[in-house]
């Protein structure tokens, strides 16, 4: 049996009120590695699919690793969506 888990993220980049969002790369980033790690395919998704909205207030050592993996940034900002 193929492990396989789906990290969810946002599309929106403006709430309501106008504060900007996004995806907190840090939790999408602490996540992977743990997946990874046990094995676990990781796909990301979003609800529009395509390039995500990215905010990232603490850059820490498991943050930098994946964000300067390339192929990880490219599924990142080319995430499906749910009915994909």
């Amino acid at each position: 049996m193929n492990k396989h888990v789906l990290i969810a993220m946002s599309s929106h980049d403006t709430m309501t009120n106008g504060q900007k969002t996004g995806t907190f790369l840090p939790e999408v980033a602490h996540a992977y590695w743990v997946f990874e790690k046990a094995g676990f395919k990781v796909s990301f998704i979003s609800v529009k699919g395509g390039e995500v909205p990215l905010y990232e207030t603490d850059r820490d050592e498991s943050t930098i690793r994946f964000a300067q993996r390339p192929t990880l940034m490219q599924s990142v900002h080319s995430s499906l969506t749910a009915d994909d």
